[in-house]
């Protein structure tokens, strides 16, 4: 009889753990972010994304030491999260504390289940680094990852085709755009599962809301402060 109830038991805590253990892929992930951003009070969104596939565009976008200084150190494989919220919800300093909260629920709610507590790294949009030549750079390049994510398309120069006069000899600032957002769009940083590899995730492309060259122009301008 004791064995039977020991195997109920048994039975019974295979069930439960089934139930509330989280799940440990990307999809699971990110059903869970988005249950708890999105659909809670958080007012963010996350975008998954590979660290090989954010490290080969900001390669292609900005060649030499400043491209290598943003790369990210982790395996091509490796998942990221980037968030994204609308200036409109929070301030800078606002977001940072909001990620530092909801990041340290994470490593909880992940570990021993998934994860080991340390492997869940938050990397905040305004911390910056100083290289070895001088050059002040952000730790991650949260446009960029935003683009490879699928969250934002960021738009730059390299996107118009028949430059305007006025941007002569100027210095022409790219932009991103989330689709609900605009330009109203802001990244409160990167959450890298250190742990969670994917060979096979591919994200999606971002939503071109500017595709027109005439959109694409007002949108650049507009954040530039350029007005012909």
């Amino acid at each position: 009889m004791y064995a039977l109830y020991l195997i109920a038991d048994l039975l019974l805590t295979f069930v439960f753990s089934v139930f509330i253990s989280p799940g440990c892929n990307v999809s699971d992930i990110s059903e869970h972010l988005e249950q708890t951003f999105v659909d809670g009070d958080v007012k963010m969104e996350a975008f998954p994304f590979k660290i090989g596939d954010y490290n080969e565009e900001i390669q292609k976008n900005y060649p030499g030491d400043k491209g290598l200084g943003m790369m990210l150190p982790y395996p091509a494989d490796t998942i990221a999260f980037i968030t994204v919220y609308s200036a409109k919800d929070y301030t800078y300093a606002e977001s940072a504390a909001v990620l530092e909260r909801e990041s340290a629920q994470l490593r909880q709610y992940y570990s021993d289940a998934c994860f080991n507590e340390s492997s869940i790294e938050l990397l905040q949009a305004n911390e910056m680094q100083t290289l070895p030549n001088g050059l002040v750079l952000p730790i991650v390049h949260t446009q960029t990852a935003s683009h490879v994510a699928g969250a934002a398309y960021y738009y730059q120069r390299k996107h118009v085709t028949d430059e305007p006069d006025e941007w002569k000899g100027k210095e022409i600032y790219g932009v991103s755009i989330h689709q609900k957002f605009g330009l109203d769009t802001r990244f409160g940083g990167v959450l890298v599962f250190r742990e969670l590899l994917d060979s096979n995730f591919d994200a999606p492309d971002p939503v071109d809301v500017a595709a027109s060259q005439e959109e694409r122009l007002r949108v650049l301008n507009e954040y530039n402060h350029i007005f012909g």
